[in-house]
C-alpha cells in the first residue's frame, strides 16, 4: 500500500514539472523591429509626380455594335485629319437603309396622289362645287402624306449619319498612341477602339491634395524636372481642377510645356513638378508624410504597419497622395503620432508582438 501511495505522489510531481516546462516553451517572444515616424510638410513648396502628354487626346469608338472589318491604324503611326482608321461591318445599317428607301418610295407615291387630289378639290371649292368641309378633309390628307414623306427622309438622314460611325476617321492630325481592337473583334458602344494624340502641343498633367491646390493659380509657374533626360524647365499652369470627385481626392493641374522644350520630349515621360506655395503648410493643415520604404503593397493596395499600445503590429490600409523624394503623402489611414514599422529580416502580420530598437 505504501508503494502505491509513493508511486501516485511521484506521478503528480512529474506532471506538475512537465506543465511548468510547457508554459515556458509557449511564451511569446517579441520581435525586434526598426521603426520610423511620420513627418509633416513644413515647407512652402510641394513636389508632385506627373506625366507628359498631348494637350488634345481623342479616344475614338462607335455608336453601334458590329464586327471590325479592317484595322488601318497602327500604333505610333502619324495620321492626318480624315484618315480612315477602322472599318466596322455595316450590314445591319445597310439593310435599314434599304427599308427606309422603300418607305420613301411609298410615301412619295402617296404624297403625289394626295397633292393631286388637294389641287383638284381646291379648284372645285372655288366654283362652290364642293363644301368647305369636303375640301378640308382632302387638304388634311395632303398634309398628312407630306409629313410622312418628310419623316421617311429624316430616317434616311439618320441611316446615313449612322453609317459614318462604321468608318472611324481621325478627327485631327496626330499620332496613334493606342489600338485596342483587332480584325474580327466585336466593337460595342462606349468601347474605345483607337486613341490619337495631337502633336506639337504638349503639357504636363499632375495632381495635388486639397491643402496645396488652394495656394496655386492659373498663370503661375511650376518647375518641371524630366529625370530621364536630365532636363529642368519652367511651365505655366493653364488649368486647375475645381473638383476631386473623379480623381480619387486629388486635384488635377495642367502645365503648358514651352515650345522650345517640346521637341525633345515624348508622350508618357515621367515628370516631377515643384510648386512654390503662398505660405507654409502647417502641421494642422498638411497631410502626413512617411518613408516609401515602409509601404506594404498587396494587389495595388498600400498599407503601413504601426505599433499598438500593447506592442502589437497592426496593419492599416492607407490612401496615398503626392511624392517628394523618398517621402510619400498619406491622405488617410494613420495618425501623425503613430509609430511605423520598417521592413526587415522578419515577417510582419497583424497581432505580431514586437519591440523597438533602443
Amino acid at each position: 500500500m505504501k508503494q502505491v501511495i509513493l508511486f501516485a505522489a511521484l506521478v503528480v510531481v512529474l506532471a506538475s514539472c512537465g506543465g511548468q516546462t510547457t508554459n515556458k516553451k509557449t511564451a511569446v517572444q517579441p520581435i525586434l523591429v526598426s521603426v520610423t515616424h511620420p513627418v509633416s510638410n513644413l515647407s512652402n513648396e510641394i513636389i508632385t509626380s506627373g506625366i507628359v502628354q498631348s494637350n488634345e487626346i481623342a479616344h475614338l469608338g462607335t455608336r453601334f455594335m458590329g464586327y471590325v472589318k479592317t484595322v488601318y491604324a497602327k500604333k505610333g503611326r502619324t495620321v492626318r485629319a480624315g484618315d480612315l482608321l477602322i472599318s466596322i461591318s455595316d450590314n445591319e445599317i445597310q439593310a435599314q437603309g434599304k427599308q427606309v428607301d422603300a418607305k420613301i418610295a411609298q410615301a412619295e407615291v402617296a404624297f403625289t396622289i394626295a397633292k393631286r387630289d388637294e389641287e383638284r378639290f381646291a379648284r372645285l371649292l372655288t366654283t362652290k362645287s364642293i363644301s368647305q368641309k369636303e375640301y378640308e378633309n382632302v387638304h388634311m390628307q395632303y398634309e398628312s402624306m407630306r409629313a410622312n414623306l418628310e419623316a421617311a427622309k429624316q430616317m434616311k438622314h439618320e441611316v446615313e449619319a449612322n453609317l459614318q460611325y462604321t468608318q472611324i476617321r481621325a478627327p485631327f492630325s496626330g499620332v496613334v498612341t493606342s489600338v485596342s481592337v483587332d480584325r474580327g473583334a466585336l466593337a460595342s458602344p462606349g468601347m474605345p477602339l483607337v486613341t490619337i494624340e495631337k502633336g506639337g502641343d504638349m503639357v504636363v498633367q499632375t495632381q495635388m491634395g486639397e491643402s496645396a491646390i488652394r495656394q496655386i493659380a492659373i498663370g503661375e509657374k511650376g518647375m518641371v524636372s524630366i529625370a530621364s533626360l536630365n532636363k529642368i524647365f519652367e511651365a505655366e499652369i493653364t488649368e486647375r481642377s475645381s473638383s476631386s470627385i473623379a480623381t480619387g481626392g486629388q486635384y488635377q493641374v495642367t502645365l503648358q510645356i514651352p515650345k522650345e522644350v517640346q521637341k525633345s520630349l515624348l508622350s508618357g515621360m515621367h515628370a516631377d513638378v515643384t510648386f512654390k506655395l503662398e505660405s507654409e503648410v502647417t502641421k494642422d493643415q498638411s497631410a502626413i508624410w512617411v518613408s516609401r520604404q515602409a509601404l506594404i503593397d498587396q494587389g495595388g493596395l498600400h498599407g503601413l504597419y504601426t505599433i499598438s499600445a500593447d506592442n502589437m503590429a497592426i496593419l492599416h490600409w492607407v490612401r496615398l497622395g503626392n511624392s517628394r523624394g523618398d517621402l510619400v503623402e498619406v491622405l488617410s489611414g494613420i495618425n501623425a503620432d503613430d509609430t511605423i514599422i520598417l521592413p526587415g529580416n522578419y515577417r510582419l502580420h497583424n497581432g505580431l508582438v514586437v519591440k523597438t530598437q533602443n
